[in-house]
């Protein structure tokens, strides 16, 4: 006998969209979470980029990355 759970499925990619949001910034991909402060960063080319305290450290963070500084 097969179960069709399709159902569940869509329901938990429903709710994980609900609390994640990927946004391109420039040549990063940052992961915004709803229940999260901190912003994971990750550079188009795929390298872990770092973790942002916050949506306003974005900018430091990247600026960091690109000059070899802390992670």
């Amino acid at each position: 006998m097969v179960s069709d759970d399709a159902g569940g499925q869509d329901a938990t990619r429903d709710a994980v969209a609900a609390l994640l949001l990927l946004e391109q910034f420039g040549d990063y991909v940052l992961v915004f979470h709803a229940d999260r402060d901190r912003v994971p960063v990750f550079a188009a080319s795929r390298r872990w980029g770092g973790e942002a305290a916050s949506p306003d450290a974005i900018g430091t963070l990247i600026e960091d990355f690109e000059n070899g500084g802390p992670r």
